[in-house]
């Protein structure tokens, strides 16, 4: 038996509908050389209590060192490990994506750590809601030295369903913690392989897949209660780059919708 739940947001009702047996969950981590850091998210997700049938490493990295790392975890069935020569986050995504058994993958950085009961929040509203194709949470900030840097972060402080181009101007999920219906991102075509840390534009794309959701008449929804812990410390110097690469990644996902006669659009950046 289904329970449902109903609960008010700024924009439309949202519905959810707890997950049952017959609806997967896919797991998803795109890394490179980060093996050190990997191990703890790793141990995060694949714990026996966990919704996820299987956690996907897509592994781009130039050495064995991840793979070595991972070698405590190599006798549980869930892990599905696969070393590719590829580089970028896009075509690691998409790669993840097409060999997932769920109907929903699950996705956070290699650098983060998920709270126990991720990641069902998402996953229940995605359930209640059809025509909603991405479910985003909170990636909070571990502790840190504030003045020699910073790691990225997104609070979300309030459950709400995005409907259109102008909701997104104060709904900015990151990629560390989002949940998409496997299905809906196929349809569209997959990530941009152009976009995101090894593609040629370097950043924006989650907010590309974002805005090309919303284009198709699919929904955002952002979740209060699903949180992810990063541990990704950046100091000034590479927070600089950071930032240029995320305004040029910006600058080229702004452009597509202009190229498609989808002025409108803009209004995400």
């Amino acid at each position: 038996m289904q329970y449902v739940q109903r609960s008010k947001s700024n924009h439309s009702e949202i519905t959810t509908r707890f997950p049952s047996a017959e609806h997967k969950v896919s797991a998803l981590i795109c890394t490179r050389n980060r093996g050190d850091s990997l191990v703890a998210t790793v141990k995060s997700i694949l714990q026996p209590n966990s919704m996820c049938c299987e956690l996907i490493i897509i592994d781009q990295s130039d050495d064995q060192g991840t793979r070595i790392a991972l070698t405590p975890f190599y006798n549980d069935k869930r892990l599905r490990y696969i070393h590719t020569e590829s580089k970028g986050k896009g075509i690691a995504l998409n790669l993840g994506i097409d060999i997932a058994r769920g109907d929903f993958v699950a996705i956070t950085d290699d650098d983060c750590y998920v709270e126990q009961d991720w990641p069902r929040h998402q996953v229940e509203t995605l359930l209640g809601n059809p025509q909603a194709a991405i479910a985003y949470g909170s990636v909070i900030a571990a502790e840190y030295d504030t003045k020699t840097g910073y790691i990225p972060a997104y609070k979300v402080t309030q459950n709400r369903m995005c409907c259109n181009v102008w909701d997104k101007l104060s709904a900015r999920g990151i990629g560390a913690n989002t949940v998409v219906r496997r299905q809906a991102v196929l349809e569209l075509g997959g990530f941009d392989n152009s976009l995101g840390p090894g593609g040629k534009f370097k950043a924006c794309i989650d907010g590309d897949m974002t805005l090309k959701c919303i284009l198709s008449g699919k929904m955002i929804f952002e979740s209060s209660k699903s949180f992810v812990i990063h541990y990704g410390f950046r100091d000034w110097e590479s927070g600089r780059a950071a930032t240029y690469n995320a305004w040029y990644g910006i600058g080229a996902a702004c452009a597509k919708p202009l190229k498609l006669g989808r002025p409108d659009a803009i209004v995400i950046g």
